[in-house]
């Protein structure tokens, strides 16, 4: 069935998880904003390779940094931002290295783009974030390879030459008055339920039996084995032998050493004998591309619309609701 925008909420549920994103109170549902972080990093995912420059090749195909023109409104710059930060470490909880690795550069790359006619705002982080996100930064400096050493550097740049990281005791910013939040409770509480949900789909994600340890020791054993081959592959012996064979099978006496030795590299015993891991790695990238696809395919076409406007009866019965809720809670708690 196909999706059409629509210019006012559906739900009480919708309602609620907007940002205002004009003066005029025209606002845009926060899970589009989610979507997006999603598409980036699901993108990321299905790559062969997850090295800076790759992410930097997909953010430009993205031309990810449009995303900062969805809110154009100063006041609400750090809560659009916070959004987006919020979206990035969701992906933390993944147990795959290298979506750890995205989420570094996503954060990287959402607070260096930010327009500079409007204030940088940081990357708010918590305890737990924190240690999350520097403990997996440890790790990649003992690490011998390329992509986490390069994770490890933009890092270290956010943290230590931009000064991105502003360190709270909460990292979510409360824009909801008493008022809000009391009229808005049942929403609030399904939301939370929801990202709850989300978070421990994230934790039990089936991709991360392609890329956990197991798969690395697997990876560290194959590499091992094909260098062990090639050593094997060059030795006279081995020259030998596949020279007597192309005798006996096809009637030709070849001589040359690296014709014979290349003929012994591309056998079908020396290059069929380790499908399983590149099989692995392959299914483990077409999940995240399905993810991406998928995404794509399920994003609810949603326009800017206005915030629905009460009337002054609505109001005013909001209001006497709110009273008289506040005056049996303060009845309730104080001392006879």
């Amino acid at each position: 069935m196909e999706k059409r925008p629509r210019k006012h909420p559906a739900s009480s549920y919708d309602g609620t998880d907007l940002l205002q994103i004009t003066r005029e109170n025209w606002a845009i549902p926060i899970p589009l904003i989610r979507g997006d972080i999603e598409l980036l990093i699901q993108t990321f995912m299905a790559q062969e390779q997850h090295t800076y420059q790759v992410f930097t090749t997909i953010w430009s195909q993205l031309e990810f940094d449009h995303i900062h023109f969805a809110c154009l409104y100063k006041d609400s710059r750090e809560t659009f931002m916070n959004h987006l930060y919020d979206a990035v470490f969701d992906y933390l909880d993944v147990n795959i290295d290298q979506t750890k690795m995205g989420v570094i550069y996503a954060l990287y790359y959402l607070f260096i783009t930010q327009p500079t006619p409007w204030p940088i705002h940081g990357i708010r982080v918590d305890k737990d974030r924190w240690i999350h996100l520097f403990d997996f930064y440890i790790y990649c400096c003992r690490m011998e390879s390329k992509e986490y050493a390069q994770a490890a550097m933009i890092f270290r740049r956010l943290k230590d030459d931009l000064h991105a990281f502003v360190f709270v005791a909460d990292h979510r910013l409360d824009d909801l008055n008493v008022m809000e939040k009391k009229e808005k409770e049942a929403s609030l509480k399904l939301i939370e339920e929801f990202h709850d949900l989300q978070q421990r789909r994230f934790k039990d994600d089936a991709t991360a039996t392609c890329f956990d340890e197991v798969t690395a020791d697997i990876g560290s054993v194959v590499e091992l084995y094909e260098k062990m081959k090639r050593r094997a592959c060059i030795t006279p012996q081995a020259t030998l032998a596949t020279q007597t064979w192309i005798k006996d099978t096809m009637n030709i006496n070849e001589t040359n050493r690296e014709k014979l030795q290349n003929v012994m590299m591309k056998g079908v015993l020396a290059s069929k004998d380790t499908m399983f891991y590149t099989t692995l790695q392959q299914a483990g990238r077409k999940m995240w591309k399905e993810h991406a696809l998928h995404g794509l395919h399920d994003t609810d076409v949603l326009l800017p619309y206005p915030m629905i406007r009460r009337s002054p009866a609505e109001r005013q019965q909001t209001r006497r609701k709110n009273r008289d809720g506040l005056q049996q809670d303060a009845g309730s708690s104080s001392v006879p």
